[in-house]
């Protein structure tokens, strides 16, 4: 509870200097890499579809086709498996809020569309999550390898489109790979990774 506390406060106080503000919604296709402390990797991990929400604040910068984003996203990201050597079934479901830093830069237009290109980096704490082991479900918030911050490394391209002198709309797709997550209480560690691929479409305002 303190960690979104603090984010939504930073979030407060650096929307106040953006000229755009922007919300967001969509689809997250995500699934896990996981490597256990062999180095060995779960076969069979599967992506799951999810939701994605975010609102910020964007601004230009430098040029007039350089954008910095700053906002916070509510992420959910899932993936099952089965091992058929122990006839074992996994399912994680999970919740993640977030701060998400980005770059748009404008590529060309067409008409009134324009075209662009993406990066960002995120950084994300788990609210909620639970792993599902055949028929046994485990809370899984407070376990070592979602217990900390999951830094993320984002790319993508998308299209807007201006629907008023003050609005415009816009579709994006996302690609994201966390930094390693890892078990670093145990002697033999185990390493995490989550990866998504994100379409949104969302709606930007002029202040």
């Amino acid at each position: 509870m303190k960690k979104i506390t603090l984010l939504f406060f930073l979030f407060l106080g650096i929307t106040t200097f953006g000229q755009q503000i922007y919300i967001e919604t969509g689809k997250t296709a995500s699934s896990f890499e996981f490597k256990d402390s062999q180095g060995t990797s779960l076969e069979n991990m599967q992506a799951t579809t999810n939701n994605h929400l975010a609102v910020g604040f964007k601004s230009q910068v430098f040029t007039k086709n350089l954008n910095l984003s700053l906002g916070l996203t509510y992420n959910s990201y899932g993936s099952i498996a089965s091992n058929q050597g122990l006839d074992n079934y996994y399912e994680w479901n999970t919740d993640y809020l977030g701060v998400n830093l980005g770059f748009d830069y404008n590529l060309f237009n067409v008409n009134k569309f324009t075209f662009y290109l993406k990066a960002a980096t995120s950084v994300e704490f788990i609210v909620q999550g639970n792993q599902i082991i055949n028929n046994q479900i485990f809370n899984i918030v407070g376990v070592q390898e979602f217990n900390s911050a999951a830094i993320f490394l984002k790319g993508g391209a998308g299209i807007s489109y201006p629907v008023s002198e003050k609005s415009t709309l816009y579709l994006s797709y996302i690609y994201g790979k966390s930094l390693a997550l890892k078990d670093n209480l145990n002697s033999n560690e185990s390493e995490l990774k989550i990866k998504s691929n994100m379409v949104g479409l969302g709606i930007s305002v002029k202040l």
